[in-house]
């Protein structure tokens, strides 16, 4: 490379790397014992920053037709830091449709590779985003996205 370009390139580190090893069956049980769900559940995680572009009213909707089946439990577990005034507005939410009982706002967890991975299905409900990291994520970890 000549002089000119080493001058004026720059190194971007990959900002993704999974470097712990998670089990799906021993994080999913460990996260169903500490919230006391069924055993059976279907955990749907939703990560992301809490804001509108991120949709997570879009989460409490989507629980709120899932409720209907009556198959296994689903339970809808919404992880990020919730800021306001957008946790008021989910939580609101989520009482008006009596989803206590499906829906959780986890909050920001670190490290979140073990949730990731104890989902079943990762969800983007984001609009105007590209390629989001925690998609990558998920994949890395094999969590359906």
């Amino acid at each position: 490379m000549s002089k000119f370009m080493t001058d004026r390139a720059q190194v971007i580190e990959n900002p993704v790397t999974i470097d712990i090893d998670v089990s799906h069956t021993l994080t999913k049980t460990a996260l169903i014992n500490e919230m006391k769900l069924p055993e059976d559940s279907v955990l749907i995680g939703w990560f992301a920053n809490w804001i509108d572009r991120k949709r997570p009213l879009d989460v409490v909707e989507l629980a709120s037709l899932a409720k209907a089946r009556k198959s296994r439990p689903m339970v809808f577990l919404l992880f990020g830091e919730a800021r306001e005034p957008l946790n008021t507005v989910v939580m609101d939410r989520i009482s008006e449709l009596g989803l206590e009982y499906c829906v959780f706002v986890m909050g920001a967890r670190s490290p979140i590779e073990p949730y990731i991975a104890a989902c079943d299905v990762l969800i983007s409900t984001a609009e105007n985003e590209g390629l989001g990291r925690t998609l990558i994520e998920a994949m890395l970890l094999e969590t359906p996205v």
